[in-house]
C-alpha cells in the first residue's frame, strides 16, 4: 500500500508542482492545504503517513502544526519543505530546503516510505 501524503505550503504553484512530482513517482498525495490551520484540520481528518510542511504559512506556522500534530498523530512522518532558515528541533524526519529542488524533495519523501 503506498504512503499517503498530505502536503501543505501557501504557495499554489508550488502545492501543483509538488503532487506532479511525487505522482510521478507513483506516490499518493491525500490532500493539500493553503496555510497552517488548513494542515493541521486536515491532518487531523485525513490520519496521512507523511506530512509535508513549509514553515512560513499564515495562520498557525509550520512550526506550530508540527508541535501540535507529534502527540496526536505519532503514525505521521513529517519532511519540511522549506526556504526558512529556522530548524524545528522535534517531530521532523526529514529536512529539504526549496532551493534545493523538487526531486530532493521527491528523494526525501520516498526514503521514509
Amino acid at each position: 500500500m503506498a504512503a499517503r501524503i498530505l502536503l501543505a505550503d501557501d504557495d499554489a504553484t508550488v502545492l501543483l508542482t509538488v503532487r506532479h512530482a511525487m505522482e510521478a513517482k507513483g506516490l499518493e498525495v491525500v490532500g493539500e492545504a493553503k496555510d497552517g490551520t488548513e494542515a493541521l484540520e486536515l491532518a487531523r481528518s485525513l490520519r496521512p503517513d507523511v506530512l509535508v510542511i513549509d514553515l512560513s504559512m499564515p495562520g498557525l506556522d509550520g512550526a506550530e502544526v508540527i508541535a501540535t500534530i507529534g502527540p496526536e498523530l505519532p503514525g505521521t512522518q513529517v519532511v519540511v519543505f522549506s526556504g526558512a532558515d529556522e530548524r524545528v528541533q522535534t517531530g521532523v524526519r526529514r529536512y529539504v530546503d526549496k532551493a534545493d529542488g523538487f526531486p530532493a524533495l521527491v528523494d526525501a519523501v520516498q526514503q521514509i516510505t
